[in-house]
């Protein structure tokens, strides 16, 4: 099963840097707003939201300051998602700011790196556990239209999940 999910991940990095779509030029000026939507899994599975606001634009590269909403159902084992005999699960719920920079790369794929620290919380019966949330990031977006882009974005992270893909929308 891993063998299946890394050839899969190849085979979609090596589609995305064959493809030919027109981009946009200067995706990140100073002041454009990114959102984004965003399912993983590892350990478990979950969804993530998230907003960045481009603080400086900085040549081919920008810096950003946001925050995520991260809602995971973990279990011990991260292989038994794929596995019905798996009873015991974790569920997960974070709030956390994060800070990237992005490197443009081409017109059409940039390259971010970043931080996260927050809250994370674990219900327990009617009670939140809350406990510190951080984590860091490395991702890859390529922009098919001029506002639209696909996002793979792997991240390490205390209370959410480490391989993500999604859709980010440029304001």
């Amino acid at each position: 099963m891993k063998r299946r999910i890394v050839t899969m991940l190849v085979a979609l990095v090596a589609f995305l840097a064959a493809t030919e779509v027109r981009a946009v030029e200067d995706p990140f000026k100073k002041g454009s707003f990114l959102a984004g939507i965003q399912g993983g899994i590892l350990p478990g599975f979950g969804s993530t939201v998230y907003g960045d606001y481009v603080l400086a634009d900085l040549g081919k590269g920008h810096f950003t300051v946001g925050g995520q909403i991260g809602i995971n159902r973990r279990v011990p084992d991260s292989w038994a998602i794929f596995s019905s005999k798996t009873n015991t699960k974790l569920n997960m719920f974070s709030l956390t700011a994060r800070a990237t920079y992005g490197l443009n790369l081409t017109p059409k794929f940039e390259l971010h790196g970043g931080a996260l620290i927050g809250v994370g919380f674990i219900p327990q019966g009617y009670k939140f556990t809350p406990g510190l949330a951080w984590g860091g990031l490395l991702g890859l977006r390529w922009f098919f239209t001029d506002n639209l882009a696909l996002s793979f974005e792997p991240q390490y992270s205390n209370y959410g999940t480490c391989l993500n893909l999604g859709l980010t929308f440029r304001f």
